[in-house]
C-alpha cells in the first residue's frame, strides 16, 4: 500500500503542471456545456467529467501523506462536488496561477504587476477609475433599464462604462435618456482623464523600475551605453543574472541584452 501511495504521489509531483492544466480544461468544458441547451449526450459528458473530478480528488486525498494539509490546499475541489455548488467549480482555475508562477516569463510579468500595484499613485488612480466606472454603471443602468433595449442588466451597463472609459467606443450600447447621457459625460470627462493618467503613471513606474534594476540614471545616454555602465559595478555572475531578469521581464530589448552580455564577457 505504501508503495502504491508513493507511486501515485510521485506521478502527481512529476506531472503536476500538466495535470492541473488537464483538470482545468475539463472544468472549462463542463462550464461551457452547462451554458448550452442540454440533451442526453451533453448530460452524459457533464456527468462523466464530474465523475472524473471526483475520482481525482478521492485518489489524491487517499494517497496524500498528510490528508489534512491536502484538504486545506484542495478544499474547493471537494466543495464543488456538491451538486448545488458545482457552479463554483471555475474557481479551480485559480490553482493554475501556482503553475504559471513557476515559468520564468510569467513569473517576470507577475513581478512587474506586483511592482506596479505597490505604487501608491497607481493604486489611488486605479481606485478612482474603478469607483467612477462603478458609479457611472449604476447611474446608466438606473436611467436606461426598461428604456434602452440594449441594457438588460447591470453587466450591460458595466460593459458600456468600461468601453467608454477606455475610449474603445464599440457603439453597441449608447444612452437613450438624458440621465444616461449625463453618465456618459462623466465617463468621457472623468473616466477617460483618470484612465489616461493611470496609463501614463504606469509607464513612468516601469521606466523607474528599469533604472532601479540597472543602476542607471534617467538622463544617461543610449541603451547600449547604459547597460554597459550598469554592469560595471557588480560581479560578472550577478551582472548576467540581472541582464537575464531584465530581458525576461521585457524591460530591455534583445539588442541591449546582447550588448550588456558582451560588456560583461569583455571585462573578464
Amino acid at each position: 500500500m505504501r508503495a502504491l501511495r508513493t507511486a501515485i504521489n510521485g506521478f502527481f509531483v512529476r506531472y503536476d503542471a500538466h495535470w492541473e492544466v488537464l483538470m482545468a480544461a475539463l472544468v472549462v468544458v463542463w462550464m461551457l456545456l452547462g451554458a448550452q441547451p442540454r440533451g442526453p449526450l451533453l448530460y452524459l459528458v457533464m456527468d462523466a467529467i464530474t465523475v472524473a473530478l471526483a475520482l481525482e480528488f478521492g485518489i489524491r486525498f487517499t494517497a496524500a501523506w498528510d490528508r489534512g494539509e491536502y484538504l486545506m490546499g484542495h478544499w474547493i475541489d471537494l466543495v464543488t462536488l456538491v451538486p448545488a455548488l458545482r457552479g463554483f467549480r471555475l474557481l479551480r482555475l485559480v490553482r493554475l496561477l501556482r503553475q504559471f508562477r513557476a515559468t520564468r516569463g510569467v513569473s517576470g510579468q507577475i513581478g512587474i504587476l506586483q511592482y506596479l500595484l505597490a505604487d501608491p499613485t497607481i493604486r489611488t488612480l486605479g481606485g478612482i477609475w474603478l469607483a467612477v466606472t462603478a458609479v457611472a454603471s449604476v447611474m446608466f443602468y438606473i436611467a436606461e433599464a426598461g428604456v434602452n433595449p440594449d441594457v438588460n442588466s447591470l453587466t450591460d451597463a458595466g460593459w458600456w462604462s468600461i468601453v467608454t472609459a477606455t475610449t474603445v467606443g464599440y457603439g453597441d450600447i449608447y444612452p437613450y435618456t438624458v440621465a444616461g447621457r449625463l453618465a456618459g459625460i462623466v465617463m468621457m470627462v472623468v473616466g477617460i482623464a483618470t484612465f489616461s493618467a493611470l496609463a501614463g503613471t504606469m509607464a513612468t513606474a516601469l521606466q523607474r523600475r528599469r533604472h532601479e534594476m540597472t543602476g542607471e540614471s534617467e538622463d544617461d545616454g543610449d541603451g547600449d551605453g547604459r547597460i554597459a555602465a550598469s554592469t560595471a559595478r557588480v560581479d560578472p555572475a550577478a551582472r548576467l543574472r540581472r541582464l537575464d531578469e531584465l530581458r525576461t521581464e521585457g524591460l530591455i530589448t534583445t539588442e541591449e541584452y546582447d550588448a550588456g552580455r558582451a560588456a560583461v564577457l569583455a571585462s573578464l
